[in-house]
């Protein structure tokens, strides 16, 4: 199961569920995430093809039951591991940016 959300601020994101842990990339406010996992007050997110924790404070949930089923239904251990056996899924293409339109006053 996963859901997505959005960032409340401009986050790290960590390489493991602690304020201690190295950044391995910045997600600016705003900016979708897909959470695919949660570990206490961590989430484990997906952006820009990189896969890392942020504190659960800082993401606005899309479905926040959805949040409470997966801390309730973590993934076991050894399926974690049998999952970081498997290649790698391929990206997911990027939308193509929609054109910006002028907005006219009605007169």
């Amino acid at each position: 199961m996963t859901t997505t959300g959005k960032a409340r601020d401009n986050i790290r994101l960590r390489n493991a569920p602690s304020f201690d842990a190295p950044e391995i990339g910045f997600i600016n406010v705003t900016k979708e995430v897909e959470i695919v996992g949660v570990e206490g007050d961590w989430l484990r997110v997906v952006w820009n093809e990189k896969e890392g924790y942020v504190a659960r404070k800082f993401i606005l949930p899309a479905d926040p039951d959805a949040l409470d089923v997966m801390a309730a239904n973590p993934t076991p251990p050894s399926l974690a591991a049998a999952e970081d056996d498997q290649p790698a899924a391929p990206a997911r293409p990027k939308k193509p940016a929609r054109p910006k339109t002028s907005v006219r006053a009605k007169p």
